[in-house]
């Protein structure tokens, strides 16, 4: 019996790799379910008919579960991908950035992987509401720069790259045998013309970061006041002002409320303290005007990525009602704000303490 509990432990302390697979079937997804969560967080004994089981409603393309046990809480993320040669994601990227992420104590332990997904230490708390994210802006501002600050090796950096521009590239060649050819004239003429503004050495600092900072993806624990980061589908060694602009843009939410969109001086309080904690507090007013004018510049690429996102999710799930829509309205987004953003003058500080 001792010798179970050990083994039990150094589990939860360590990432186990499994040759498993869950099926998505309804029949079949929710036993499949408790048979990971006993392999990874459970004991031999457990009768997992009465682990109880949480579908937590956040996400459009994975499953994922709050498992309870006896034991331990943990979640399951399963992606529902048939084939991961058609997801718009990395998935085995995905999971080695985790357990790098484990690693250095910025997300969800990680406990384990299988071959469509992982499960994660549960971590105390609710995602946030799209209500909440102008009351959190001080804690999530602070949350991104921990996770920007966050060391990478050169071979890592290499590894996980995720540039934006060249994820962008893939999806477009993708869209040649999905996307009607006005669709793919469209995404093809106008990413390449923000391509060559935006991913230049100015504005083209990358860093650990996450891709899709949503309310859905922020977990607020009341007790503690801890704001933590879940979910690093899109994640990697890419963008700071892509995480910094995308963010902007999901104040929104999945609705996407533009009067929701942070106002001017919200944007500059958050990016002031952003850039508190991620350089220091020498950072000047100015500097942060600039970080500002060029985060603003970005949400450009913001809204083509996601726009292709939804139009190449809408050409594989045509029977999803909610791709296509949100597609359609981050383009006419795009539309309503390009000339303005681009023709906004640069702001000029001088010597910077940053290169952004």
């Amino acid at each position: 019996m001792l010798l179970k509990h050990v083994i039990f432990f150094l589990c939860l302390w360590t990432t186990v790799i499994m040759s498993r697979r869950v099926r998505c079937e309804p029949e079949f997804l929710e036993n499949d379910v408790r048979v990971i969560a006993q392999e990874l967080v459970g004991r031999p004994e457990d009768d997992i008919s009465k682990y109880e089981l949480e579908k937590m409603a956040i996400g459009t393309i994975n499953y994922c579960f709050i498992v309870n046990t006896p034991h331990s809480k943990a979640v399951v993320r399963i992606s529902r991908d048939a084939n991961e040669d058609n997801s718009l994601s990395d998935r085995t990227k995905e999971r080695n950035l985790l357990k790098i992420i484990s690693e250095r104590r910025v997300g969800m332990r990680l406990l384990g992987v299988f071959e469509n997904g992982h499960i994660t230490q549960h971590v105390d708390g609710a995602h946030l509401t799209v209500s909440q994210m102008p009351e959190f802006w001080e804690g999530t501002s602070k949350l991104i720069a921990e996770l920007h600050r966050t060391s990478l090796t050169d071979e890592e950096k290499v590894e996980f790259d995720v540039s934006v521009w060249d994820r962008m590239s893939d999806w477009l060649e993708r869209a040649k045998s999905q996307l009607q050819k006005e669709d793919l004239d469209f995404f093809t003429k106008e990413i390449g013309e923000i391509r060559e503004i935006l991913n230049t050495p100015e504005y083209n600092d990358k860093c650990m970061f996450h891709g899709d900072i949503n309310h859905g993806n922020i977990i607020y624990n009341k007790k503690t006041g801890e704001l933590t980061l879940v979910d690093y589908e899109f994640s990697g060694y890419g963008e700071r002002l892509f995480d910094l602009a995308n963010h902007f843009c999901e104040w929104t939410g999945l609705d996407l409320d533009w009067n929701l969109y942070p106002s001017p001086s919200q944007q500059y309080q958050f990016l002031e303290n952003y850039a508190r904690h991620s350089f220091g507090p020498e950072y000047t007013a100015c500097e942060v005007e600039q970080l500002q004018k060029k985060v603003e510049k970005y949400q450009l690429a913001s809204h083509m990525f996601w726009g292709l996102w939804g139009k190449l999710m809408a050409a594989q799930r045509p029977d999803d009602p909610f791709y296509e829509p949100y597609s359609m309205k981050r383009i006419a987004r795009y539309l309503e704000v390009k000339d303005r953003v681009l023709s906004d003058h640069p702001v000029h500080c001088g010597i910077s303490h940053q290169d952004l």
